[in-house]
């Protein structure tokens, strides 16, 4: 399964990525999420039953289209696929950064801009 993912991201970005390493992270009640990386490139794994890719093609969707018209920062999309068993969706890592007041006041600025913006289009 891990080979086919990393052929995905190597076709997608034209790059020659192997797994090194994965780590399972926790969070989730309805997918299952790893970190991957290797050849110095960090990537956030979605995986669920393989009947689910829909899901995952709507989620790619809905995050390129937020990445579109948003201020919002959200992670591109690297790929969407299945196996032979499992669906899988391929994220940039964007590593969770510490809560703060400010922290918490600028993304409530970005989703007011995101929402004032989508009045008009």
């Amino acid at each position: 399964m891990w080979q086919i993912i990393a052929e995905h991201i190597s076709s997608e970005l034209d790059i020659e990525f192997q797994v090194e390493q994965k780590t399972t992270l926790s969070g989730s009640t309805v997918n299952i999420a790893h970190l991957i990386s290797g050849n110095g490139y960090q990537f956030f794994v979605k995986l669920n039953q393989r009947e689910r890719l829909d899901q995952f093609e709507n989620e790619q969707w809905s995050l390129q289209k937020l990445a579109q018209y948003s201020s919002v920062r959200v992670p591109k999309v690297i790929c969407c696929g299945q196996t032979l068993d499992k669906a899988f969706l391929v994220l940039e890592y964007l590593p969770i950064q510490s809560e703060s007041p400010q922290g918490w006041g600028q993304l409530g600025q970005q989703l007011a801009e995101m929402h004032e913006r989508s009045r008009f289009t």
